[in-house]
């Protein structure tokens, strides 16, 4: 029995341990963003305790500018490889770090309840399906990709002061892997250029076989485009393939 409590103990305690080092790294130089992606100053205060400087809550456009309220905060560890291997972790692990988040929390109500009622099956439909879907995206190649290294290059092709082109492709056999990967690519450019006159050099976006594809809201794009400077060109064989899809 003593042993039976010694092993549940420590099986709590590494449960603990492993949502307190997830939290720090979920956290772990966080700094904030605006809309269009450009880095924004945060105040920071050293904690006496711990040592490390964390944010007070303030907000600038730059240092000594004027306070700004960010779109969403990005930490060293936010990349799509640390979010896929997060997603495997506990059931348990995962609602812990992710209540951490107050805009986040309000929002696992019913994960939350599920899971505390022990109703597993419900949860692994809610959950599990997405699961199986993202594994498919944890391979290597995708990882070496996607993780944020310092490498990294700006996806706004169109800035003024570092124009540059960008051409991805797709794999017939790997269609459902690589077009979803592409697709995370596209849909963040496109968010980039698109974001007023004035601001872009003229930027053309060329997709061939579309239908292989997954664009997010392509209609919104074509209706606001132009008076960005941004042009869009679809390539397909036969309109069928967009309504099938």
């Amino acid at each position: 029995k003593r042993e039976a409590e010694a092993v549940t103990s420590l099986s709590d305690f590494c449960r603990e341990l492993s949502c307190r080092l997830y939290h720090f790294f979920v956290n772990y130089e966080r700094e904030p963003y605006d809309a269009n992606g450009k880095k924004l100053y945060a105040e920071k205060r050293q904690d006496p305790q711990t040592k490390f400087w964390k944010p007070t809550g303030v907000v600038r456009d730059r240092e000594g500018g004027s306070i700004v309220e960010p779109a969403y905060w990005l930490g060293k560890y936010s990349d799509m490889p640390h979010i896929l291997s997060f997603l495997n972790e506990s059931y348990q692990t995962i609602f812990e770090v992710l209540e951490t988040d107050n805009e986040v929390a309000p929002l696992l109500g019913p994960f939350q309840t599920a899971f505390k009622n022990k109703a597993m099956e419900q949860l692994e439909g809610m959950i599990g399906t997405l699961r199986v879907y993202t594994s498919r995206l944890a391979t290597k190649e995708s990882y070496w990709i996607f993780h944020k290294d310092g490498d990294d290059f700006d996806l706004k092709v169109s800035d003024p002061k570092s124009p540059s082109y960008l051409l991805i492709a797709n794999d017939p056999e790997m269609e459902s892997i690589i077009g979803a990967l592409n697709a995370l690519i596209l849909n963040r450019l496109v968010t980039r250029v698109n974001t007023g006159q004035g601001k872009n050099i003229p930027v053309s976006i060329i997709v061939d076989e579309l239908p292989t594809l997954y664009f997010h809201k392509i209609d919104r794009l074509i209706g606001t485009a132009r008076s960005n400077k941004v042009s869009v060109t679809l390539g397909f064989q036969e309109l069928p393939q967009l309504e099938a899809d």
